[in-house]
């Protein structure tokens, strides 16, 4: 029996969502994985196009939009069900080249997440995603971009959740993505959570990952992303006690921001996203 399964979250954007399975084809190299698309209530007729052009898919109904961490867990919910060994994490605004998923089994373990290289679809040349270290004075968590970076084979701090493999085990052990979330920061709060539970997170090059930076949200500044980037940030240093000044970085680059572009439509969602996180708001905003 598949032993490896493939989540992918859509959500109206069924064309992305048949590019990100196709590619599959190609980066599933010789292994045999089990693709389970889960799509996020998108009321568009994604769901029934899906299930014609997926037919080798799992193709699953959310029952609504429950964010990018609702939505996978549904996924990996069947997949645990179905006795998965490995679960991939693929964004659907995410295609593998040759031999990636191969690559990230031969790097993973039973206490070891694996995570690609990932690319800009728009110009592969460029690293999106080189592994990623964590500042605990500013917040940040930050992808390492540069071309030396990005050809080590190494111990990374996170891995991005447009593509991750993560040991079964793991969600067995630790539980699933955090549905307080909703939409980013939820990758960082599950490498965090698996560090502090003795697992390890190894960036491997040979996985290839061509990635349509943010284009399932609308853009890095879009009003979504802003307000779930601010927010969901705040959330993440609180739950794991980074240092006050950490959070007067947040905040006072966040400020700055909205001071410095107070014309630009995104920006007005700054605000909201520290109250809200000061009222303690957790999952979806209404209206966005």
């Amino acid at each position: 029996m598949d032993r490896t399964f493939v989540i992918i979250v859509n959500y109206r954007q069924s064309a992305l969502t048949e590019e990100a399975v196709s590619s599959l084809e190609n980066g599933g190299g010789e292994c045999l994985v089990t693709t389970v698309v889960v799509d996020n209530g998108s009321a568009d007729g994604s769901l029934e196009r899906l299930k014609k052009s997926c037919a080798g898919c799992t193709v699953l109904d959310a029952g609504g939009n429950l964010g990018f961490s609702g939505g996978n867990n549904v996924g990996i919910r069947y997949a645990l069900e179905h006795g998965a060994e490995y679960i991939l994490l693929l964004n659907n605004d995410a295609v593998l080249e040759r031999g990636a998923v191969e690559a990230l089994l031969a790097a993973a373990g039973p206490k070891m997440i694996a995570a690609p290289k990932i690319v800009f679809a728009s110009d592969p040349s460029r690293t999106w995603y080189g592994g990623g270290h964590v500042s605990r004075m500013r917040g940040g968590f930050y992808h390492d971009a540069d071309a030396i970076c990005a050809v080590s084979a190494r111990d990374v701090d996170f891995a991005s959740g447009c593509c991750m493999l993560l040991p079964a085990a793991f969600f067995r052990e630790c539980g699933l993505m955090d549905e307080r979330f909703f939409l980013y920061c939820e990758d960082a709060e599950l490498c965090l959570r698996a560090v502090r539970a003795g697992y390890r997170i190894r960036y491997e090059p040979r996985a290839v990952v061509r990635h349509k930076v943010s284009a399932s949200t609308g853009g890095e500044s879009s009003p979504m992303s802003v307000y779930y980037g601010t927010r969901n940030r705040l959330m993440l240093l609180s739950q794991y006690r980074f240092p006050i000044v950490a959070f007067a970085y947040v905040v006072a680059t966040r400020l700055a921001k909205l001071l410095s572009f107070p014309f630009h439509p995104a920006e007005r969602y700054v605000l909201p996203g520290i109250i809200d996180w000061l009222a303690g708001r957790t999952g979806r905003k209404e209206g966005l």
